[in-house]
């Protein structure tokens, strides 16, 4: 499995059409050939999942995420400073099995539920600003990190 996790955002445009803003995380995936999208929380409008090649999941909390898939490799993308993170320029990515973390395009992840996990890295991407990234950017940044170092 090669797969992203993200939170529901309420931004108002993706309220107004759903189906394109999950495009930008679907898409992304099956660029890169990852095969299953997990979104954290209740969708704010109904969502109808249309795309064949990327298995969609969604748990009501990240415990649950990742309680189903316990045995994964969780690459949590990072820009907190509680822990120090993996430059992604010298990271070695997970050959399998593997999760890409996100928060929401307008959050952060729960970082205290990480805590005690294993099979976890947090890995930072490096920027010329402090603006965060969208959450389909960070996930599609590293997904090509990993594509273009073979794992």
């Amino acid at each position: 499995m090669l797969a992203a996790i993200s939170e529901w955002s309420v931004h108002p445009w993706v309220l107004g059409d759903i189906g394109r803003w999950m495009s930008f995380y679907n898409y992304t995936l099956k660029s890169f050939g990852a095969d299953t999208m997990i979104m954290i929380g209740n969708p704010p409008v109904h969502y109808e999942h249309t795309v064949e090649e990327i298995t969609y999941e969604n748990y009501v909390d990240l415990i649950s995420a990742l309680d189903a898939h316990a045995s994964a490799n969780v690459v949590t993308l990072y820009l907190g400073k509680d822990v120090e993170p993996h430059s992604l320029r010298d990271y070695r990515h997970p050959v399998e099995d593997v999760i890409y973390l996100t928060g929401s395009d307008y959050g952060e992840v729960n970082y205290p539920v990480l805590k005690g996990r294993s099979n976890l890295d947090y890995v930072c991407i490096e920027m010329a600003g402090t603006q965060s990234l969208w959450a389909h950017v960070a996930i599609a940044v590293a997904l090509h990190d990993r594509v273009c170092k073979g794992s």
